[in-house]
C-alpha cells in the first residue's frame, strides 16, 4: 500500500541520517526485523528490506553485523524462493557497494563461502536467482579477488552456459562478465578466444538492444590487447558487416545529428572531435594485455 511504501521510505531515510545515534539494543532490533522480512511475499517490501540492509551496512560496516551474511547464506538454501530471492537482493546490493571490502577480508572467508553457492544458483531454475547470482559474481571480477580465481575454470563453464539463456538480463550479463574478462584476465579467455567471437558476433545481433550494446564492447575492447590480431583477422569478413549493420541510424537519429551539425556548423573542430572514440562501461578499464 501506499501508507507502508511512506513508512520504508522514513525508515531508510531514518537509517540513513539517525543509524549512529541509536542505541545498539535498537539497532538489534531493527536489524533483526529486516533479515526476518526477506522472505515476505511481495517482491517491493522484498526489494526495499534488501535496501534498507544496505543502508545499514553502508552507515555501520559489514563487520559491526557479523551475523548478517550467515543469515543471508542460510536463507540462499531455504526451498522458499521467496526467501532465496529476498536474500540474493541484499546480497547483490552488499556485493554492489561492498566488493573491495570483501576481497581484502583477510583469508576471504566470506567469499570462499559465497562464490561456490553463486555459481551453483547459476543453473536455479529462477529467472531472477540466475540473474542475481551472475551479477553478484561479477562484482568480484574487476579486483579478481583470490576466492573467485580459485573457482575461474567453473566460473567460465558458468558463463558459458548461461550464454543461451532465454532471459536477456542474464545473456547481457554474460556479455558483461566476457568483456571484464577480456580486460583483466585475458589468458583465461584465450583458450576459449573462438567460442567467445563467435558468441559476440551472435549477440551483437542480439535483437534486444541492451544485450547488443553490451556485445558491441567486446570489439572495442578486444581491439585495445595484444591478441586481436590474430584472434579476429580470420572473422573480419563476417564482423565488418555486423557492425556496419549496427551503425544504420533511424529517422530520428539522423534529424538529430543535423540538428547537432546546425548548432556547431561555425565551430572550429577539436583534435577529439575528430578522433574515433568507442563506447566503453563505467567499470572497464586498461589494456587487458594478460
Amino acid at each position: 500500500s501506499a501508507a507502508w511504501r511512506t513508512n520504508v521510505q522514513v525508515l531508510k531515510n531514518n537509517i540513513k541520517d539517525r543509524w549512529s545515534h541509536l542505541s545498539p539494543e535498537v539497532q538489534g532490533f531493527i536489524k533483526e526485523g529486516l533479515v526476518g522480512c526477506l522472505g515476505d511475499s511481495q517482491p517491493f517490501i522484498r526489494s526495499t528490506v534488501g535496501s534498507c540492509i544496505t543502508t545499514v551496512v553502508t552507515a555501520g560496516g559489514l563487520e559491526a553485523w557479523p551475523q548478517l551474511i550467515p543469515s543471508l547464506y542460510q536463507l540462499l538454501q531455504s526451498q522458499d524462493a521467496s526467501h532465496v530471492e529476498g536474500a540474493y537482493g541484499a546480497l547483490h546490493k552488499i556485493c554492489e557497494d561492498s566488493a573491495d571490502a570483501l576481497a581484502l577480508e583477510p583469508g576471504q572467508q566470506t567469499l570462499h563461502t559465497l562464490i561456490p553457492r553463486f555459481l551453483h544458483d547459476f543453473a536455479s531454475p529462477s529467472e531472477t536467482v540466475r540473474k542475481m547470482s551472475l551479477g553478484c559474481v561479477n562484482q568480484f571480477v574487476q579486483v579478481m579477488a583470490e576466492a573467485l580465481a580459485a573457482n575461474l575454470d567453473a566460473y567460465l563453464k558458468g558463463l558459458f552456459a548461461l550464454a543461451v539463456d532465454p532471459s536477456a538480463e542474464v545473456r547481457k550479463r554474460v556479455c558483461h562478465a566476457l568483456v571484464m574478462l577480456l580486460d583483466v584476465h585475458l589468458d583465461c579467455l584465450l583458450p576459449h578466444m573462438n567460442q567467445v567471437v563467435e558468441y559476440m558476433l551472435i549477440s551483437t545481433k542480439d535483437p534486444d538492444e541492451l544485450v547488443s550494446l553490451e556485445a558491441c564492447e567486446f570489439w572495442s575492447a578486444i581491439c585495445e590487447t595484444r591478441v586481436a590480431k590474430e584472434y579476429l583477422k580470420g572473422y573480419l569478413p563476417r564482423l565488418i558487416p555486423v557492425l556496419l549493420e549496427s551503425m544504420v541510424y533511424t529517422e530520428l537519429d539522423l534529424v538529430m545529428l543535423g540538428m547537432d551539425e546546425e548548432a556547431d556548423e561555425h565551430v572550429a573542430d577539436r583534435p577529439e572531435d575528430l578522433k574515433p572514440h568507442f563506447h566503453r562501461s563505467s567499470k572497464m578499464a586498461g589494456s587487458g594485455g594478460g
